[in-house]
């Protein structure tokens, strides 16, 4: 399995636990991780895992009414003669675990333990108006699972989550708040890294932050597209 490959593949396992940790119906093939009911806020209702799955078989797995959303993870698919838009375009990145070791930096890192302190982490990550309650308890009885925080002066200011796999360890949700300090890419680094040593470190980003990742060592490994069925979006 290439990194483009195992970068889907634990991108749907995360977003597979995120569903069923609402009480939703998945199931993962070869080719797609999909969901038969509509997914939490800012998570797809499929994921593809081979670069041409059947879009009919696909499309049937979900509901594609409007609202519906499709991570196409090598950005090969052609969904608007199925009414779908892009909603954004991406690059799968990869930081190698040979890559340079990170000085954590100031901040302190560390690892969230119980509600609470998830709770605390999800007021700090969520932007304004975002859902509330989208990351629950029971995603931290899994030890492939780290939500990692950085803290100054008692307020949580910058975190991520990695979801560790085979060869790889996942980053997502990765945010900082105004009042972190200048640089958090390096301290979460190093976290990920003790907390899953020895894989290689993969996402995606876009725009600014994708290019703010480079400089921490990451490289572009391959693209990826969400799609959404919106009307009033061109395809």
């Amino acid at each position: 399995m290439d990194l483009w490959q195992a970068a889907a593949a634990n991108n749907a396992r995360w977003c597979d636990l995120i569903a069923r940790s609402h009480g939703l119906l998945t199931r993962t093939d070869r080719q797609a991780w999909t969901c038969q009911s509509r997914t939490p806020p800012l998570y797809p209702d499929a994921v593809t895992l081979v670069p041409s799955p059947s879009v009919p078989d696909l499309l049937g797995r979900v509901d594609a009414s409007p609202g519906c959303s499709v991570k196409d993870s090598f950005g090969m698919l052609d969904l608007g003669s199925y009414g779908f838009g892009i909603l954004f375009q991406a690059e799968w990145i990869a930081r190698p675990a040979s890559g340079p070791v990170m000085a954590p930096g100031p901040a302190g890192w560390r690892r969230i333990v119980g509600p609470a302190d998830l709770a605390r982490w999800q007021d700090a990550w969520r932007p304004d108006g975002g859902p509330a309650d989208l990351f629950r308890a029971r995603i931290l009885d899994h030890d492939w699972v780290a939500v990692l925080a950085a803290e100054q002066g008692g307020q949580i200011v910058a975190g991520a989550i990695v979801t560790c796999g085979r060869p790889v360890a996942g980053i997502s949700n990765f945010f900082a708040r105004s009042a972190a300090a200048p640089e958090p890419w390096p301290g979460c680094l190093a976290m990920a890294s003790s907390v899953f040593p020895g894989r290689a470190v993969v996402g995606y980003e876009s725009g600014d932050e994708l290019i703010r990742a480079e400089r921490h060592g990451f490289e572009r490994i391959g693209r990826l597209r969400v799609w959404i069925n919106d009307p009033s979006r061109p395809a």
